[in-house]
């Protein structure tokens, strides 16, 4: 079985760090393999998407430069959750 690909997008490392330990923690448990990326702007989540496929993305809504509004439209595949 192959490992489920997730995405964190946060400008704030602090939240970035909380949302991989509730992620590892959750998915741990459960005991399912899981590749986890972050990334520290939605412009960096585009380009890492033109090389992997995520089934999940957590995605901060408001950051610089590409805000999360305006990244979500590109990830019909994913599975996007959205985090003011």
């Amino acid at each position: 079985m192959s490992a489920i690909r997730l995405a964190i997008c946060d400008d704030d490392n602090t939240y970035l760090k909380i949302i991989r330990t509730k992620i590892d923690n959750f998915f741990s448990l459960q005991n399912l393999d899981i590749e986890v990326k972050e990334y520290s702007s939605g412009k960096e989540l585009l380009i890492a998407c033109m090389h992997y496929e995520f089934s999940l993305i957590f995605l901060d809504i408001e950051m610089p430069e590409l805000s999360g509004v305006f990244t979500e439209p590109y990830f019909p595949k994913a599975t996007v959750l959205a985090c003011p």
